[in-house]
């Protein structure tokens, strides 16, 4: 555009291939982009001391490709800052520039600034994507844990009720056994497509019912815990400190929420997969001060497998509630497990925990 208008035409054979080396730089941009801002920079500073015409866009083009090089390596931004400084500095004395030193130190500042923009720019992408990539980790963190809790833990229901339903004689007994596998396995199946809806859509989370961003609804969720343990067979005490009124429930945060939902999901579920249904269980709920406690304990089933504490069972939970500054301890013997777990529903109260 500059020759078409008539500015700054080459005036010279070597006029011409400044032009040309300029135009192979932009070119080089295209394709490699480090080389060739590297190669723009270059040919913008050799503009400062040749005679003939060059491009005055390169002055604008230079500023940007200086940001350019500190996004991509603020050291390799900052050497070429100060071989341009040295060479102006070897410059005026020799005659080859006019510039002043006041005129040095302000370039050399510019070079600095511009590179430091650059990087500043790199650093706050490089945060953004880190928050991206947390979150993205707590939604699949949130996902497997809804898979275990509900969907298997569901199915696994399903399983030990057909197993206790050759054991009944009764017709409407077996009905009855029967309408529970069908509930819990039809369960299971609509929280499997709602965990599919949300993989196939990361935008909304669908798989999870609506729970508020900082409360535990406390009430149907003991509720809906002490409906499956009577659908297991089993019996004993799942007591929470006013579970029943309506202001029960527990005011936190929502990531402790969702913890602290899933958590008493996956120690009902324990009972149901390990514990002996010929003896009762017990599993108390309350806070105290401004701290969660939960303390459970039953009979292990004999020959059973001992409660899960690996894999995606309390294991899973245990790294949850440490990193929210609470603890999980675990006592079993082949006649009782027990185990207290204590979460804080504040990060105040975490602290104040660890102190």
């Amino acid at each position: 555009m500059e020759i078409t208008i008539g500015y700054n035409v080459p005036d010279s054979p070597s006029a011409w291939v400044f032009w040309g080396m300029t135009i192979l730089a932009i070119l080089i941009l295209a394709v490699i982009p480090p080389y060739g801002a590297l190669c723009i920079v270059i040919c913008w500073q050799i503009s400062y001391y040749i005679p003939f015409p060059t491009p005055s866009m390169l002055i604008v083009i230079g500023f940007v490709l200086m940001v350019f090089l500190g996004f991509l390596s603020l050291p390799i931004a900052l050497i070429i800052s100060l071989i341009s400084t040295i060479y102006k500095i070897i410059a005026i004395p020799a005659g080859v520039s006019d510039a002043s030193m006041n005129d040095t130190v302000l370039f050399l500042s510019t070079m600095v600034a511009l590179s430091a923009t650059g990087f500043g720019i790199r650093r706050y992408r490089e945060y953004y994507a880190f928050l991206v990539q947390r979150e993205q980790q707590r939604r699949r963190d949130h996902v497997i844990a809804d898979l275990h809790d509900s969907v298997c833990n569901d199915l696994n229901l399903a399983l030990i009720q057909l197993e206790t339903y050759e054991a009944k004689t009764d017709l409407d007994a077996r009905r009855n056994q029967l309408r529970h596998v069908h509930d819990d396995i039809m369960r299971a199946l609509a929280k499997t497509r709602a965990v599919l809806d949300t993989l196939q859509d990361d935008v909304q989370d669908l798989a999870y019912p609506p729970i508020s961003t900082n409360k535990v609804p406390l009430g149907p969720l003991i509720h809906e815990q002490r409906q499956r343990l009577e659908e297991a067979g089993f019996s004993g005490i799942l007591l929470a400190h006013d579970s029943n009124t309506a202001d029960a429930d527990i005011a936190t945060d929502e990531n402790r929420a969702i913890v602290i939902t899933g958590f008493i999901r996956e120690t009902v579920n324990n009972i149901i997969n390990h514990a002996d249904h010929a003896h009762e269980y017990i599993m108390l709920i309350g806070v105290r001060g401004d701290t969660l406690h939960i303390e459970v304990s039953d009979t292990p089933r004999l020959n059973a497998a001992p409660h899960r504490t690996n894999g995606m069972g309390l294991s899973f939970y245990r790294n949850q509630v440490e990193s929210l500054g609470g603890a999980i301890t675990v006592q079993r013997d082949p006649q009782l497990w027990s185990m207290q777990a204590t979460i804080p529903l504040s990060g105040k109260a975490a602290i104040s925990q660890c102190m």
